[in-house]
């Protein structure tokens, strides 16, 4: 199975019609598209999506909820995607030519560096736009203790889909990511790292491949047998002009990036 995989497009910096607004385009011979969150506002992405000429998996990320309540982000995105060739995954499980793909957001548990949970916490609540623009149910804001029994509830989902037996090959698709490997080197003693990626490597190791955005640069690299991959865009550094074609924050986002993943 070809599989194309990009996360961060964040269709919702532009307007539409304006270069950055469109669909990415599929690759060529690709059978199935994985979007890894943070790709156009609250469930805009059906709209640019929703004709796609093969299936989308589709992960939320934060940006999907600002400005809005958690729960009834997910909800609509779970009902609005029936009868499109899109499938919301939230811990949620798909199955196609004995590839099983495992999706949800996976908030982090802030125990990147355990020494520094509290701290990171209370700097996440501080200054962290998550924190502010998002609902979670109808009295108070999303607050870091929220994101993190989000998480814990996303990782015991895992732990038992992961050690239930498969004949065929497991595809993990988050958008927080799993491992520090991710982290960029100039941010592995930021605090704040912690609001961006957990140490899940007992997990990674029981997938064939692990999928992730949320971290605007690119990696690929393996944990045991497993391959990890994040291919984001991220935000636009400038909007087109006449003169000028729009650019991203990621100079090394592969709009094409396939994967070829062969069941046993």
């Amino acid at each position: 199975m070809r599989i194309q995989i990009a996360s961060d497009l964040h269709h919702e910096h532009f307007r539409d019609g304006a270069p950055g607004s469109e669909a990415l385009a599929l690759a060529p011979g690709v059978d199935l598209l994985v979007l890894a969150g943070d790709i156009h506002a609250r469930t805009k992405a059906i709209g640019l999506y929703g004709q796609s000429a093969v299936p989308v998996l589709y992960v939320h990320g934060n940006h999907e909820l600002y400005g809005n309540e958690f729960f009834t982000v997910q909800h609509q995105l779970r009902t609005n995607l029936a009868g499109t060739p899109l499938h919301f995954l939230e811990r949620d499980e798909f199955i196609s030519d004995r590839i099983r793909f495992l999706g949800c957001c996976l908030w982090t548990d802030y125990e990147l560096r355990p020494q520094w949970k509290a701290v990171a916490m209370r700097e996440a609540e501080i200054s962290m736009n998550d924190h502010r623009l998002i609902r979670y149910g109808a009295l108070h804001e999303f607050a870091p203790r929220n994101a993190a029994t989000e998480h814990v509830t996303s990782r015991t989902w895992l732990e038992s889909r992961l050690s239930a037996p498969f004949d065929g090959r497991t595809v993990v698709v988050t958008h927080h990511a799993p491992h520090p490997r991710s982290v960029p080197s100039e941010y592995s003693d930021d605090v704040l790292s912690a609001c961006f990626a957990s140490d899940l490597t007992p997990l990674v190791e029981k997938a064939d491949v692990w999928i992730h955005g949320h971290i605007h640069r690119s990696a690929d690299y393996r944990v045991d047998r497993c391959r990890v991959i994040c291919n984001p865009r991220g935000y636009p550094t400038r909007h087109s002009t006449n003169a000028t074609p729009v650019t991203f924050e990621n100079p090394d986002f592969d709009p094409a990036f396939v994967i070829d993943v062969q069941a046993p």
